[in-house]
């Protein structure tokens, strides 16, 4: 048997690779998430078991995919092409035991998913989860081609 994944307290993997695309999947799903950015969703590598670990909250549902080798490589490409990726460490107050809420439930979309996965405070659209996520000490990983860097250069300043 492989050695364990490296997780935090809360038994979830520390860092991820969060990818924000530029383009959405459908007409009337780009009317929803105005902004530059339409979908976020994000994906780690594990080199203990030598694979990689998916998660992607769409409207018809959230799917977590483990992909060994060069199924995994191919599918980071396709999420990566044409995307703005940050690199980002799970929020310290994260990997402690979860304290209530007192507002109500936050809607199941792709943004509130990643956040909470993150243990980030929820966003409502994908740029809104960008900054935050810049906020909380994301690295800039990729910039979208021919994508303005408006955002980026306001984490630099």
């Amino acid at each position: 048997m492989g050695q364990p994944i490296p997780t935090n307290a809360a038994g979830s993997p520390t860092r991820w690779l969060v990818v924000f695309d530029r383009r959405a999947a459908t007409w009337w799903a780009d009317l929803v998430a105005f902004g530059r950015r339409k979908h976020v969703r994000c994906f780690r590598w594990v080199k203990e078991c030598d694979c990689a670990l998916f998660f992607d909250c769409q409207f018809s549902g959230t799917f977590i995919h483990v992909l060994c080798e060069d199924e995994a490589i191919q599918l980071m490409g396709e999420w990566m092409a044409d995307a703005d990726v940050l690199q980002i460490e799970v929020a310290p107050s994260h990997s402690g035991p979860r304290r209530q809420r007192l507002l109500a439930p936050s809607p199941l979309l792709c943004t509130t998913s990643v956040a909470r996965l993150l243990g980030l405070p929820c966003a409502l659209r994908p740029d809104a989860l960008y900054r935050q996520c810049l906020r909380h000490g994301a690295t800039i990983v990729q910039v979208a081609h021919g994508a303005d860097n408006i955002d980026h250069q306001r984490s630099r300043a």
